[in-house]
């Protein structure tokens, strides 16, 4: 199969022409599992009020083997989108790496049981360059590509089978200590290691997509400093383009994001950066309606709490939950739609 569908989807990009800045991702999407076997079969591809697909998968099921590119995942899912006239949304994510880095690259484990290779590593550099380089040189162009969520260092949380691509690293006292210790340079030197490299992988992206928005997705990366580090970071690449770079969020519910009083506002996840000054943001819900993690809420209930927000990443599943659909077509109009 992979040869006709490389060729077929070669065949479609040279009808394309990349735009020379793509908008931004707007209206409700559905996120898919990672790698989704079901691919072809999702119910989203025929529901009209679902403008976006995100497809999810690991470095490990596209680069096996060094040098060697396997982009059928992801090419299914773009000519999926293009005939149904949707966008998508595109992630790859190291917390799945392949063995050929694991057996060269340190592997990062947290005090939540999840890892990564250490992003700070000259290797590990390097080979992500590749592969981000090749997957722009490939989907950049591709006016229905409207969107990447970023790995750019992070373990993911403690709960999901998700894509890990969230900044959370060091959500712990004794992970920063650990941190500091490879780092050898004293107290939050560890934090100046993870910040530069998490940096260094973002530019790695505004290189690769000059045309294609790109998220970045704070958490937890050095608790000792929280949120002063994440801060830092977010307003740096929130400054690179301002055109093009925005934040992405997986935890959205009823109860996040939610007021600080300390604050006097509401700030975006894991920042103290004032929600209402985020532009082009993104969120994914934290669970699928039903979840416990959902806490009971219906989608509606969920998405009376969307401030700002212009896009939501929603399951599956959701739409055909009460009220899922008249919600979405609801957000779609409310963000112009």
């Amino acid at each position: 199969m992979r040869k006709p569908l490389a060729i077929f989807f070669a065949i479609a990009l040279g009808t394309l022409t990349a735009a020379a800045e793509k908008s931004f991702p707007r209206g409700t999407m559905v996120v898919l599992p990672v790698g989704d076997p079901d691919l072809s079969d999702e119910a989203c591809w025929s529901d009209p009020n679902i403008v976006g697909v995100v497809l999810r998968t690991t470095w490990n099921d596209t680069e096996k083997t060094q040098g060697t590119f396997n982009w059928d995942f992801l090419d299914l899912g773009v000519l999926l989108a293009q005939n149904n006239k949707k966008f998508v949304v595109l992630s790859i994510t190291a917390v799945r790496p392949p063995s050929w880095v694991t057996n060269v690259v340190k592997t990062w484990t947290n005090s939540l049981h999840k890892t990564c290779p250490y992003p700070w590593d000259s290797n590990l550099q390097s080979f992500w360059h590749a592969l981000i380089a090749a997957m722009g040189q490939r989907y950049d162009g591709v006016s229905c590509v409207h969107g990447v969520d970023m790995w750019v260092g992070g373990t993911g949380g403690a709960v999901g089978t998700g894509s890990g691509i969230d900044c959370i690293f060091a959500p712990a006292a004794s992970d920063c200590t650990a941190l500091d210790a490879i780092a050898g340079g004293g107290t939050n030197s560890g934090n100046t290691l993870w910040s530069n490299a998490c940096e260094a992988l973002c530019t790695i992206y505004a290189k690769a997509f000059p045309n294609t928005p790109c998220f970045l997705q704070p958490g937890t990366n050095y608790v000792n400093l929280d949120p002063q580090s994440m801060d830092t970071v977010s307003t740096w690449w929130l400054n690179q383009r301002s055109s093009a770079n925005s934040l992405f969020n997986n935890g959205f519910s009823t109860r996040s994001p939610h007021y600080i009083k300390s604050l006097g506002y509401i700030p975006w996840p894991y920042t103290s950066l004032n929600i209402t000054t985020i532009g082009n943001g993104m969120f994914q819900t934290m669970a699928p309606i039903g979840n416990p993690q959902m806490n009971g809420a219906t989608l509606a209930e969920v998405f009376q709490n969307v401030q700002n927000i212009i896009a939501v990443q929603i399951y599956p599943t959701d739409p055909a939950t009460d009220p899922g659909e008249q919600t979405i077509i609801n957000f779609n109009k409310s963000v112009g739609l």
